[in-house]
């Protein structure tokens, strides 16, 4: 269903997917037709969180070609879009993988040190942005 046909529906018949697309596509459109505005880095990866294996194995038959990563105790498969763009799915290591525990490494207690932090407050003596309302009340 694309924006148009959207936007002839009553926002209360939306699915929940259908006005987070639209929103994208929105700030796509923004970005697009204001080719001196950043792009937001974080805008270009997204991240999403699988709670099981059955999850993250339909996602990744959806997904096709992934990069697989293994640390801690996360998982993640990675899909690239360009040398740009790209879909990250995490899930806990212990839902896919089987843990075997071979061996026991002591870990040394670490102390900060006593030490003094400074206290602050911050305090703008000029406004950042002057909204264009507030010009006429200058």
């Amino acid at each position: 269903m694309d924006t148009e046909t959207l936007n002839d529906l009553p926002e209360g018949k939306w699915t929940d997917r259908q006005r987070r697309l639209a929103s994208i596509r929105e700030m796509l459109d923004f970005l697009e037709s204001h080719p001196d505005f950043p792009i937001p880095y974080g805008m270009s990866y997204v991240s999403l969180f699988a709670d099981t294996k059955e999850e993250i194995v339909n996602m990744v038959k959806q997904l096709g070609d992934v990069t697989k990563h293994a640390f801690d105790d996360q998982y993640t498969v990675e899909k690239r879009f360009g040398t740009r763009a790209g879909i990250t799915i995490y899930i806990s290591r212990d839902q896919v993988c089987r843990k075997v525990v071979t061996g026991i490494e002591r870990v040394e207690e670490i102390v900060t040190p006593a030490h003094d932090k400074e206290i602050v407050d911050w305090i703008c003596d000029e406004p950042l942005l002057k909204l264009p309302e507030d010009a006429d009340a200058g």
